[in-house]
């Protein structure tokens, strides 16, 4: 079986202009219903990140715009809108990880005794193991965030050659 041929260099720009649109709208859109919903429960980490994130959606979003226009740099627009991105999450994180209230869940554990009692098999406190599970989730999701918005980012810098040839600017 042989191998198909590379794509053409119009080929790779339409797909790279319809993913960073896709892309870069899903994460604005997102992003700002979560920021809304924090605002709304009055969680200014939330909000605050949520609006960040969305800004970085629309950065990833305006770069399709860009290259819609038959403008090379647009490629630029959603590399940096998915960097920016990845530092948003890692600073939410971070906030995440600094101010975390284990006060906040309590009631939920309290409201399910076989939760309580299956963390108390653990040897843990219901604030250690609760301080535990919010680091492991934080981690992973800086894990996760690294991989995907590095990929990501790597797949519009890997195609900037082939849209200027698209474009004619090379």
């Amino acid at each position: 079986m042989s191998a198909s041929p590379p794509l053409l260099p119009h080929e790779v720009l339409a797909r790279v202009v319809r993913f960073s649109r896709v892309h870069g709208g899903m994460v604005l859109w997102i992003a700002g219903g979560f920021a809304l919903l924090s605002a709304a429960a009055h969680d200014v980490i939330g909000a605050v990140g949520g609006v960040a994130a969305a800004g970085a959606g629309a950065i990833e979003f305006h770069g399709s715009a860009v290259l819609r226009n038959g403008e090379s740099r647009g490629v630029d627009w959603s590399v940096r809108g998915e960097l920016l991105l990845l530092a948003v999450i890692w600073i939410y994180s971070a906030a995440r990880l600094n101010y975390f209230d284990p006060e906040i869940i309590k009631p939920y554990i309290a409201a399910r005794p076989e939760l309580a009692q299956q963390i108390s098999m653990l040897n843990m406190t219901e604030d250690q193991f609760l301080k535990m599970t919010n680091m492991v989730v934080y981690t992973v999701i800086c894990g996760v965030s690294l991989i995907y918005q590095g990929l990501v980012a790597a797949y519009y810098a890997r195609r900037r050659r082939t849209i200027k040839q698209a474009l004619g600017e090379m």
